[in-house]
């Protein structure tokens, strides 16, 4: 078997994990920690909930990990816990509650109300005279549950006891998720928003080279490889760099089973597939023009299997094939029409007023 990975490569492709830096978001990092700045010098009351928001894989939860692991290395002059709670698997108030207590009381508490729990937490924290930053990330799922009800019981008990101990920081996959909430929970959620754009083309072959310096062994992926897991990630998933990071994952085993040295276009067309099976939907509603021109493109692929881009190259290789095969001359002119009513299936890609084939695999086409 062929050696892909690095020896503990694949722990660098596990959404788990922190890297060194975080590519394009240095700005995020930067605003976080200069909002958590009044409570890091002790100036708690100077603190506004902020909100982390944007579509998945934008980087947000990394970014709260970074910073919490930035804060943990800084000397403050209170002493503040950090936790970060995912909503999405904790969807319950009682739930985030539970894993609170179990930090700071190191124990899980049961038989009281949420009111109770978060008094006895704030007892704990008072007596120590601690303080906690909370992350809530995925707060879409939280918020829909309780409506807001714990972020309230929370800032009615910090200012019915005089001082803050408790100071969230929301991430949300919507803010529109907040905006819906009743207006004496939404006034609470007062700090500044941090909007996460999804990444584009160039940032996510940025994150991509990190990741593949960390986890893959050298010269064992192709430079188009890379290019098409940024394309498929950025345009066809919407900027999502987990699903950059799973292709990639998946992309070196596939190669790695398969006994190549290389992770290849193939390869990564071959992954995308199994994530995209809408587009079988597709290929038996295909008019016989679009069914056969598809099919000179697979048989062509298959022997290119590190190239994506239908150049003029290939065009010609269309044409060929589409008048010996099936005794069906085409312009190119005509040939670029049939392309354009593929991509508007989704079957193939077009960037840049380029035609590309990276979401199906040829072998899947002449099966």
């Amino acid at each position: 078997m062929t050696k892909i990975f690095r020896g503990n490569g694949r722990r660098y492709l596990d959404f788990s994990y922190v890297p060194p830096r975080l590519p394009h978001r240095e700005k995020e990092i930067a605003i976080l920690l200069e909002l958590l700045e009044p409570i890091i010098m002790g100036e708690i009351e100077a603190y506004s909930i902020p909100v982390l928001y944007g579509k998945t894989g934008t980087g947000k939860t990394t970014t709260a990990k970074k910073v919490l692991e930035i804060l943990s290395e800084k000397e403050m002059k209170i002493h503040a816990h950090t936790m970060l709670i995912n909503c999405g698997i904790n969807q319950k108030p009682f739930s985030v509650v539970q894993r609170i207590s179990h930090q700071i009381l190191e124990t899980y508490v049961r038989g009281y109300s949420l009111e109770e729990m978060i008094e006895m937490i704030y007892d704990a924290l008072e007596i120590r005279d601690e303080f906690l930053i909370l992350v809530l990330d995925e707060i879409d799922e939280l918020l829909r549950f309780d409506r807001g009800r714990l972020l309230q019981v929370v800032s009615k008990i910090g200012e019915t006891r005089g001082v803050r101990r408790i100071f969230p920081v929301l991430i949300a996959r919507r803010y529109e998720q907040i905006l819906d909430l009743p207006d004496h929970v939404r006034n609470l959620i007062s700090g500044p928003l941090i909007h996460f754009k999804p990444y584009t083309i160039d940032q996510m072959r940025d994150i991509i080279i990190d990741r593949i310096r960390l986890s893959i062994n050298e010269n064992c992926i192709s430079e188009n490889a890379i290019k098409v897991i940024s394309i498929i990630s950025s345009v066809l998933e919407g900027g999502d760099a987990r699903a950059a990071i799973s292709i990639l994952l998946n992309a070196g085993d596939l190669a790695e089973r398969e006994g190549d040295d290389k992770i290849l276009v193939d390869h990564v067309r071959r992954i995308y597939e199994q994530r995209s099976s809408y587009i079988y939907r597709f290929l038996g509603k295909l008019e016989p023009k679009l069914t056969r021109i598809l099919s000179c493109l697979a048989e062509i692929f298959s022997k290119k299997r590190d190239e994506y881009i239908i150049n003029t190259s290939v065009m010609s290789e269309i044409q060929l094939c589409m008048a010996n095969r099936f005794m069906q001359p085409l312009t190119f002119r005509e040939i670029e029409g049939l392309l354009e009513k593929l991509c508007e299936r989704k079957i193939l890609l077009k960037v840049n007023n380029s035609y590309m084939m990276v979401s199906i695999s040829p072998m899947s086409i002449l099966m």
